[in-house]
């Protein structure tokens, strides 16, 4: 027996986030079929959404923030496709009544706010089960309860450098490296996602809601988790090694043609070897003593590397990467954003898409990594305007009539768009 349903089609789902981790979370949980609600105000604003008068320019379509930025912000308008948005102020004693309302009409809560600020607004997990005592709140902290960091404020910067990561990337410089795009947000989601789904689970046996603490620390720390057997037993602290292996070579990014343009090879076997100096027609570096093994290359890996870059510089990445799969070889080009939003895989499998969103124009946005087989529309549903499913929601989920509603926006305690 088959069915179009999706694993939580039929769920209602209240965010309260920002940025990157929380935001993802909800989407993934809107892909997995979830409606997926936003509460946010003007007054706490998703930094992701930008300075309500617009900030960083290369942020908006044209570099024309336009007259509602919050609206027009890209990193926003990709994180949030697919979800609602209600305006609500969660601080507010007069909003008090209508958030209660969602709260008993939902399935979860998710939040990635720092520490506490559940706590503050009373929406923690004991005044939640007060409300509803079946829902899920999943919490998204920095290091989590029980210690002395608990109440850790943190960005994806320095949540690497507190789990240890920061220490491990770098050239052997001395200078720890932050990874760029901050890893332990999408890891954080990610694993949100899986937490979520065993959640539901197991209501759908046993009846019972609970409380979720996600520490993203800890979730970024199963990445490397042999470092830190190493470090303990061994005491072996391996330094930061750039692009390259401890244990094969060639092991790096070799520059091709082009302004800044580059192909990365990944040597792990003679048989690799011995097929990347076939296709770079250089059978000589077989026999150069040198290179005869792994551990040989690695010894002399700087040599190679530049012996490697004078072949490929005259070389277009794209056509020598595919040569060298072709034989075997692990290689791929370095793209860059423009090689990636135009990447006819990417558009052919519908990872990249076109969404038109009314404020901010048609715009290609990236997907999500998993597909299932019934077409999922929500995935061309834009990023909600800031408000712009204020009255909907409240009147379906929270069963409010228009009077309540007509003074809780002229209060300022909701907003719509």
């Amino acid at each position: 027996m088959t069915t179009n349903a999706l694993p939580l089609t039929g769920w209602r789902v209240l965010e309260i986030s920002t940025a990157w981790a929380g935001p993802m979370l909800g989407r993934i949980l809107c892909d997995l079929g979830a409606d997926v609600v936003k509460l946010e105000s003007l007054d706490s604003i998703d930094n992701w959404r930008g300075a309500v008068k617009g900030d960083d320019r290369k942020r908006y379509p044209l570099s024309e923030p336009g007259l509602r930025p919050y609206n027009r912000n890209a990193w926003f308008n990709t994180q949030n496709m697919g979800k609602h948005s209600v305006g609500v102020d969660l601080k507010s004693p007069l909003a008090r009544s209508a958030v209660e309302e969602l709260v008993k009409s939902c399935d979860a809560l998710i939040c990635n706010f720092a520490a506490g600020a559940l706590k503050r607004m009373k929406l923690d997990y004991e005044q939640l089960v007060k409300i509803n005592p079946k829902i899920i709140l999943l919490e998204m902290v920095v290091t989590g309860e029980g210690g002395p960091l608990e109440n850790t404020r943190g960005v994806g910067p320095t949540m690497e450098a507190l789990a240890g990561m920061t220490v491990l990337t770098g050239y052997g410089d001395g200078v720890p490296q932050r990874t760029g795009p901050a890893y332990v947000d999408p890891i954080g989601a990610l694993n949100g996602a899986m937490a979520m789904l065993l959640a539901a689970r197991h209501r759908q046996q046993t009846g019972e809601g609970q409380r979720i603490e996600l520490a993203q620390r800890e979730s970024l720390m199963n990445w490397y988790g042999e470092r830190f057997i190493l470090a303990a037993v061994d005491g072996i602290e391996i330094p930061p090694l750039g692009n390259r292996s401890s244990v094969v070579a060639p092991h790096d990014a070799f520059q091709t043609m082009g302004d800044d343009e580059w192909i990365a090879i990944a040597v792990s076997s003679e048989t690799q070897w011995i097929a990347l100096c076939e296709v770079l027609q250089k059978t000589k570096w077989i026999h150069d003593p040198r290179f005869a093994n792994a551990e040989s290359r690695i010894k002399n890996s700087d040599a190679l590397n530049d012996l490697i870059t004078k072949v490929t510089k005259h070389h277009d990445k794209l056509k020598l990467a595919f040569r060298l799969q072709q034989s075997g070889v692990c290689a791929a080009p370095v793209n860059n954003g423009k090689d990636i939003f135009e990447d006819p895989h990417l558009i052919a499998n519908q990872f990249m898409i076109d969404v038109e969103h009314p404020e901010a124009g048609v715009h290609r946005y990236q997907g999500l990594p998993f597909h299932f087989e019934q077409p999922q529309k929500r995935r061309q549903i834009p990023a909600p305007l800031l408000g712009q499913h204020t009255r909907d929601i409240l009147k379906d989920w929270a069963g409010l009539n228009d009077q309540t509603l007509d003074g809780l926006i002229a209060s300022g305690a909701c907003t719509q768009a």
